[in-house]
């Protein structure tokens, strides 16, 4: 079997981000606020303050845009929170 390394399975270039967000729970409502890491056509890197389930569906907000999508991944930061992966699914004007 053949795997490709985390960094060649990109499709598409990240680029790095500062913005902070808020994230929306969609499926329990609940908010969290953390900050965009990292983002690309059709993802978001961020770190939040909480774990949150692979394919949780989401919404998130930050000056000047938001989009919905869903959680693909989410691991541990080292002490600094947890990194989620998001694949957006629709950009938000």
């Amino acid at each position: 079997m053949f795997f490709l390394s985390k960094r060649n399975r990109r499709t598409e270039p990240r680029s790095p981000a500062t913005a902070e967000v808020s994230v929306t729970l969609l499926r329990s409502a609940r908010t969290l606020n953390g900050k965009m890491i990292d983002s690309s056509q059709s993802g978001l890197g961020l770190l939040l303050d909480e774990f949150v389930m692979f394919r949780t569906p989401v919404e998130v907000h930050w000056q000047g845009g938001g989009a919905f999508g869903e959680v693909q991944h989410c691991r541990s930061a080292g002490g600094r929170g947890y990194v989620a992966g998001v694949k957006i699914q629709q950009w938000i004007p």
